[in-house]
């Protein structure tokens, strides 16, 4: 994804901004820099709390509707659309990367309904619709190394609700805040029955392992192909060689013939087999918008990381390992 150079690099920077305050008079002005963050008060000391606050007045200034800037094709508020575009990014990286799930919730929460309000204050203006784009590109498109459906179920949910959606496009996001609500993390991931390509009949929980890492992928395509390289890790390796991991990878399209040529290119310390009911698809059991999709099961099968990048999957494995 663009934009994601350098980015973790300002992060830390962010929190030791200081920015004087605006007065409350609107203004007409052409153009102006991204208004970073207010100092972060005094009285916090830690730096979760001083991460919590930033994550959740990130976008005060901007979305402060008393002063009045242009919106445009190159301009969202007064700020060119690009670097606005990489404040969200890094805002992104800062609520799913660095702060616990509750709190990248909550902020994402915060921003939608400042953006509402600013909305219904600065009514025609771009700025709603553009931050709107801007979630479902970082949080929700498959190929973004920041998506988190958890997180995008806070904005996404209130999008479905919101009267500043027209009618032509709410059913859309309340679709989208259904698919998100599938298996949310903390939650028992669904169950379900599959075939070996022996024709051993198997289930989800039927998995017994301290973690299972469910994967959802074809074989041959280019993706899956480089996953697997990437689970190849010593940590993946050694995790499952001491039977602390489980990986289970599930087909769950139609060329069952196709599957079972290549069955076997999958490495054999994995679980491997297909849905050979199509009930994954069918019945909406897991929202997997593009493959390979991977999933990280606890012990009763509760989800601890879902819809992740393999660099978060063996992340986590590498954190849990060293426990």
């Amino acid at each position: 994804m663009r934009r994601f150079s350098g980015i973790l690099l300002c992060l830390g920077a962010l929190l030791l901004l200081a920015c004087c305050g605006r007065g409350k008079v609107a203004v007409k002005e052409t153009s102006r820099p991204f208004p970073t963050p207010a100092d972060v008060p005094s009285m916090l000391v830690s730096q979760e709390e001083k991460l919590a606050w930033v994550t959740e007045h990130y976008w005060d200034r901007f979305l402060d509707p008393s002063a009045e800037y242009p919106c445009d094709s190159s301009l969202v508020n007064g700020v060119k659309k690009d670097e606005v575009e990489e404040n969200f990014g890094m805002w992104v990286t800062l609520i799913e990367k660095m702060c616990p799930l509750p709190q990248g919730i909550k902020s994402a929460g915060i921003l939608f309904d400042r953006a509402e309000a600013f909305d219904k204050a600065r009514p025609g203006t771009n700025v709603f619709g553009f931050l709107t784009d801007m979630a479902a590109k970082y949080l929700y498109d498959p190929n973004s190394p920041v998506r988190d459906e958890d997180i995008y179920l806070a904005y996404v949910s209130r999008l479905a609700k919101s009267p500043s959606v027209p009618d032509s496009l709410r059913q859309s996001f309340v679709w989208q805040a259904r698919l998100c609500s599938l298996n949310r993390r903390g939650s028992v991931a669904a169950d379900f029955s599959f075939l070996e390509a022996s024709g051993r009949k198997r289930t989800l929980h039927g998995v017994k392992s301290p973690y299972t890492l469910l994967i959802f992928s074809n074989p041959g395509c280019q993706e899956c192909e480089r996953m697997i390289e990437e689970l190849s890790s010593p940590t993946v390796i050694s995790m499952i060689g001491e039977r602390k991991l489980a990986v289970v990878d599930i087909y769950i399209d139609e060329d069952i013939a196709h599957w079972k040529a290549h069955a076997g290119e999958y490495p054999g310390t994995w679980t491997v087999g297909y849905d050979s009911e199509m009930i994954i698809r069918r019945d909406l059991l897991y929202n997997v918008r593009a493959i390979p999709s991977m999933y990280l099961l606890d012990k009763d099968k509760k989800v601890l990381l879902k819809d992740a990048p393999s660099d978060r999957i063996i992340a986590a494995l590498e954190e849990i390992n060293n426990q």
